[in-house]
């Protein structure tokens, strides 16, 4: 088993020095330096933590949930038009897809089956990570 365990921490380096990696972090990084896009990200949650206290109440005040349920969708549609986000969200989407084409060689070499696109989109996450809504693990700006 030591060296299934060696193999795998050799396979989770060359995933950090792939191009794919290295351009998703160099993305996120880009987009938390920008002061700009820091400041409204961080605007952004502060909403969704409002939300996640009025839930926990009991009743919960539906019309300031509403409220910042509305200026979220505000704040990310507005991180959706800017540009390093937009690069962001394509470095992601790229290093989602080399994940899925790793996790599709290993299923293959392990059990000699493909898995169906069908079997990736019922677990929740495409290539593309698109229409999980964040269930696949990934950080979602939503």
């Amino acid at each position: 088993m030591h060296e299934v365990f060696e193999r795998a921490s050799a396979l989770g380096e060359a995933i950090q020095q792939s191009e794919e990696y290295r351009a998703m972090r160099n993305a996120e990084s880009a987009v938390m330096a920008n002061e700009d896009t820091a400041r409204i990200m961080s605007d952004f949650l502060g909403h969704r933590s409002v939300i996640e206290e009025i839930l926990a109440s009991d009743p919960p005040d539906h019309e300031l949930l509403a409220e910042h349920g509305q200026a979220m969708e505000v704040l990310q549609d507005t991180l959706g038009e800017m540009e390093l986000v937009q690069q962001m969200t394509r470095a992601r989407e790229d290093f989602a897809g080399m994940m899925h084409q790793v996790n599709q060689v290993l299923r293959f070499m392990v059990t000699g089956e493909m898995a169906d696109d069908d079997d990736d989109e019922q677990a929740g996450c495409g290539s593309g990570c698109g229409g999980c809504g964040g269930g696949c693990g990934h950080q979602h700006l939503q």
